[in-house]
């Protein structure tokens, strides 16, 4: 199951006759959501590909518990704390001052607008990654406009001279609009042990069939229609781990009071969680449910299904493109209780799948060099 930390990229050899000595540099500020993990996943790839990594971030970020989880243990690589709110031009200067040949920025929407205006002035390159290449709101016409637009920038920026521009996107999906795309990488640090572990602590009070929410849950993975919708399902857990904000707690209280109320269990594992524990919670449940407001690839959606959990996916039409993509392990809806819940349903009426680990990382490193 493990995909081991500083194990072999494929085409790691030819890509290190490429990197190999140059300085290049991670710049990532903001520690929510999966940047750090981004940031982890770069700046060992490129360490094993012998390239003189460094690690540029900001003092906040360096704060974080997200740091010691997904960078504290990465002691070969230097860090360096600037501001959080550079400019693409303020970077460049920061590249040249410590010698940077090559910046990358997992995170880099912000400055599309000014690579296209040329404000990269640096000697070395930067790469900029766009994440949320799609509308993040709405339907019809007007997103598509704006969506469009954005992936014409993201071609713009690119034609600059020293940027790269690249677009995030789901690995479950093809994508014909012609801009770089880089494919969310998929990891998975959990040993079957780790599963095992994972799947008797739910059942340490009796079997269930356990439904997770997982990642940084906000208004926008609407957890109070997941919850509305699990009253419906017999002798049932709901399990939430990785992170929940305050106004997503207020609005899912009544359903989830509810549920309790009714004999269903609930479980939050929302304190700091090794990658390992994360993907073994995972892997270790009946059926994993991400219901998205939003527009974009999903880590989570990546990891469950590699492995090989059966997915509930609703709203975002990038998550129902990915429903389309897997096929029989995957079901999607409109956001509504009823539909989340006759999926669930469906689910739980067969028996459940093994599971099996299949990680990708390579097009995700290449992507960005």
């Amino acid at each position: 199951m493990r995909h081991p930390r500083g194990s072999k990229l494929p085409g790691t050899s030819r890509r290190a006759q490429v990197v190999g000595g140059r300085r290049i540099a991670v710049y990532e500020p903001d520690s929510r959501g999966h940047r750090l993990y981004y940031a982890r996943i770069l700046a060992a790839s490129l360490l094993e590909m012998g390239a003189k990594v460094e690690i540029v971030t900001s003092k906040t970020a360096l704060q974080s518990v997200e740091w010691q989880i997904h960078l504290g243990n990465l002691d070969k690589v230097p860090v360096r704390a600037i501001d959080a709110n550079v400019t693409l031009t303020e970077l460049g200067i920061n590249s040249d001052l410590h010698e940077v040949s090559l910046t990358l920025v997992p995170d880099g929407d912000r400055y599309l607008v000014d690579a296209v205006r040329g404000r990269w002035r640096a000697r070395g390159s930067v790469s900029i990654l766009a994440m949320r290449p799609e509308s993040q709101a709405g339907r019809g016409l007007r997103p598509r406009v704006w969506s469009i637009a954005k992936k014409l920038l993201i071609l713009a920026a690119d034609a600059r001279p020293r940027v790269r521009a690249a677009a995030l996107k789901s690995g479950l999906v093809k994508r014909k609009f012609p801009i770089r795309w880089v494919t969310d990488p998929v990891t998975l640090a959990c040993s079957d042990s780790d599963v095992r572990a994972a799947r008797a602590d739910l059942d340490s009070d009796g079997r269930r069939y356990w439904v997770g929410v997982f990642g940084a849950v906000t208004p926008r993975k609407n957890l109070d229609l997941i919850a509305e919708a699990m009253l419906g399902i017999p002798n049932a857990g709901l399990l939430v781990a990785g992170s929940i904000d305050d106004a997503t707690r207020a609005l899912a209280a009544r359903a989830l009071f509810q549920l309790e109320e009714a004999g269903q269990a609930v479980r939050f594992r929302t304190s700091a969680l090794r990658d390992a524990e994360f993907d073994a919670l995972i892997a270790s449940v009946d059926c994993v449910v991400a219901a998205h407001s939003n527009e974009g690839p999903s880590g989570v959606v990546g990891k469950a299904q590699a492995a090989n959990r059966p997915l509930v996916l609703a709203g975002a039409r990038s998550l129902r493109d990915d429903a389309l993509s897997i096929g029989e392990l995957a079901a999607w809806s409109e956001l509504d209780s009823t539909a989340i819940a006759r999926n669930i349903r469906h689910f739980a009426a067969k028996p459940s799948p093994s599971r099996s680990i299949s990680p990708a990382l390579g097009n995700f490193v290449d992507g960005l060099l």
